[in-house]
């Protein structure tokens, strides 16, 4: 007995494929694919085992049932450029299976990353739609910033402003006590969320307004 059901058979001159998980032979005895003799598997019809040849994408087999072997025969331009078709469009639909839902997250993601997103899934949508045999030159590409989400930037920002309030409140009460330029003012500092959430200490006192 042997185990044979990973292996390759014929029967009735068909291309050889795995063997039935479980037969009975002409005696009544139950026997299965994993336990089994070749000699028993020849009474039921069964030749080989085979192993299928390995070939290039170029190529491919066709059984030969007089000969019991496979031929290799060069492919077709049509036939491969239909094969990648087939794979391309195999895996555009992958793709939109597992899609982001720019829909559900417009709120979430910075506008800019919500049209690279609907453009791109409106590429590949397109293209299944398409009559012509696609080629791997067809599919899209997506490239995303560094950052996607509107929180993100939102908190990166609040770090900014926080950093400019600390780094600059010496130097403004310098510029103010000496020279009395409100050096956090929008025109000054350049920033409007800065000038408008900087609140000047009551003690800071404008330069000129100290009497002797």
């Amino acid at each position: 007995m042997a185990d044979y059901s990973n292996s390759l058979f014929s029967s009735e001159g068909l291309e050889p494929s795995l063997l039935p998980a479980r037969f009975r032979l002409s005696s009544g005895q139950t026997r299965y694919s994993s336990s089994v003799t070749l000699d028993e598997l020849t009474q039921l019809g069964f030749i080989g085992p085979f192993v299928r040849p390995s070939v290039p994408s170029t190529e491919k087999l066709v059984w030969s049932p007089t000969e019991n072997t496979w031929d290799v025969i060069q492919k077709t331009e049509l036939e491969i450029a239909q094969e990648n078709d087939k794979t391309i469009r195999s895996s555009t639909e992958a793709i939109l299976r597992n899609a982001v839902d720019v829909n559900a997250q417009e709120s979430v993601l910075i506008e800019e990353v919500f049209i690279i997103y609907s453009e791109y899934y409106a590429k590949l949508n397109s293209l299944l739609n398409s009559t012509a045999l696609l080629t791997a030159a067809d599919l899209p590409t997506l490239s995303l910033p560094q950052i996607i989400y509107q929180a993100d930037i939102d908190r990166i920002r609040e770090e900014e402003v926080n950093r400019m309030l600390t780094e600059n409140t010496e130097a403004w009460k310098y510029m103010y006590e000496d020279y009395g330029i409100s050096g956090w003012e929008f025109d000054v500092c350049g920033d409007a969320e800065v000038a408008e959430r900087f609140v000047k200490p009551s003690d800071w006192v404008a330069s000129g307004t100290i009497s002797n």
